[in-house]
């Protein structure tokens, strides 16, 4: 993949796969640098409902309730790793004096 400049970039990719692939870059550039540019929103498409307008889940015991869990679990990690990554960016361009 084509080396990223901007951390607006990586926010803007829409596949998680792609987001894991480039981490190092982007944390390489977060520590380097001397800006904040995390963007206000990020490039999927997040849509956030109440509780009792998602459709009913499965139990564990069936393989759909399985499945579920574990994409509910890679969402919340994918949101982990998106806010880490947007701290950093924020706190490594306000703690850098410029030279």
């Amino acid at each position: 993949m084509a080396a990223l400049f901007k951390s607006q970039d990586w926010f803007g990719l829409t596949r998680p796969r792609e987001k894991i692939a480039t981490l190092p870059e982007i944390l390489a550039f977060a520590f380097a640098s001397t800006i904040s540019s995390s963007p206000e929103s990020i490039g999927r498409d997040v849509r956030v409902v109440p509780p009792a307008a998602l459709p009913r889940k499965l139990g564990l015991s069936s393989t759909e309730g399985q499945a579920r869990l574990l994409h509910d679990l890679a969402n919340i990690e994918l949101q982990a790793m998106e806010l880490a990554v947007r701290t950093l960016c924020a706190r490594c361009a306000s703690t850098q004096k410029p030279i």
